[in-house]
């Protein structure tokens, strides 16, 4: 990995709970707009990031060119229409959840509502799953590529959801979980921001600790992971090795976790932290560089996106492949 860059965000948050986005943030340039507590940024193989504002109860995406324009979402909170719609003409009510495809379709957690809704790539907003009520925490989603199973976080449960069966749950008994990720033997991995812990899941629900040991504290870089603690471990992505990384909201850092399940501080941070744009990720190691971190993806060329959410940054940081 190569440069630390911030591709949006300006980091002028007045208030991390409320709606900051002003009409003249529309098509300008996206490292000038001030994003609203964002939760997950992801993006499709063409290069466009796309972005849960949540506080401003929008999507925005980035475009290849770094300008930002709202693709769903009015900007204000309400309670949207379930009837195939334009996306920009339905209102979302803090839509904290986003899964991606490679052709830009996108799905969103839209969390108060208690919807899943996908948007095509003509812009016509569906909803696929009722919740019933609002979707506790939310945050984590997972689609599969053909729509055969969806996947979320609400609270102490792990939904799933599916054409013939409908809604269920999954897995329950956690305590808060963060977001979700799928490992490349196709099984299920979550994040449980209270619990201190992330679970690998079986095909019937059952649940291994892969990371944290369950405190607040404890462990260091370079030990087995289940016996590292951290403050609030939120994000999971995962390699094609099996490898993965995790980031932590209140501990604000970044983490790399080897295929022999060793822990490695990858990225360092503190609460409200800026800096280290334009050089190495890892020069100066003791200087913190990132904020509260809420999700951590790869896309789709290997660079690793990470979606600080206090103060509304969404930063890159650059895989370089063999010969670079």
């Amino acid at each position: 990995y190569g440069t630390l860059t911030t591709v949006a965000g300006s980091g002028a948050t007045q208030c991390t709970s409320c709606n900051n986005w002003q009409l003249e943030f529309e098509g300008g340039w996206a490292t000038n707009a001030v994003l609203s507590s964002p939760h997950i940024a992801m993006a499709d193989h063409a290069g466009n990031i796309y972005i849960a504002d949540k506080r401003a109860h929008a999507i925005r995406k980035v475009r290849t060119d770094g300008t930002i324009v709202t693709v769903a979402g009015i900007n204000v909170a309400g309670s949207g229409t379930t009837n195939p719609s334009p996306a920009t003409s339905v209102a979302l009510n803090n839509p904290n959840g986003l899964w991606v495809r490679e052709d830009g379709l996108f799905y969103i957690l839209d969390r108060d509502n208690g919807y899943i809704r996908r948007v095509d790539t003509n812009g016509l907003m569906t909803t696929i799953v009722d919740h019933g009520f609002a979707i506790p925490g939310g945050r984590g989603l997972w689609v599969s590529e053909d729509e055969s199973r969806i996947f979320y976080a609400a609270g102490t449960q792990v939904m799933t959801w599916d054409p013939t069966n409908g809604l269920a749950s999954f897995a329950s008994g956690f305590s808060d979980l963060g977001n979700i990720a799928m490992d490349p033997q196709g099984n299920l991995a979550v994040t449980d921001d209270r619990l201190c812990q992330v679970f690998r899941l079986q095909s019937d629900g059952t649940r291994t600790v892969i990371a944290g040991n369950g405190n607040i504290e404890g462990g260091q870089d370079g030990d087995l992971a289940i016996n590292v603690g951290w403050a609030a471990v939120r994000g999971i992505w995962f390699l094609p090795t099996g490898a993965f990384f995790l980031c932590t909201d209140v501990g604000c850092q970044v983490w790399y976790v080897d295929t022999s399940g060793y822990i490695h501080l990858f990225l360092n941070g503190d609460s409200n932290a800026h800096a280290g744009d334009g050089a190495w990720f890892y020069e100066d190691p003791s200087l913190p560089k990132i904020g509260a971190g809420k999700q951590i993806v790869l896309d789709d060329v290997g660079n690793l996106l990470v979606t600080e959410n206090e103060v509304g940054y969404v930063r890159k940081i650059t895989f370089l492949h063999h010969g670079q």
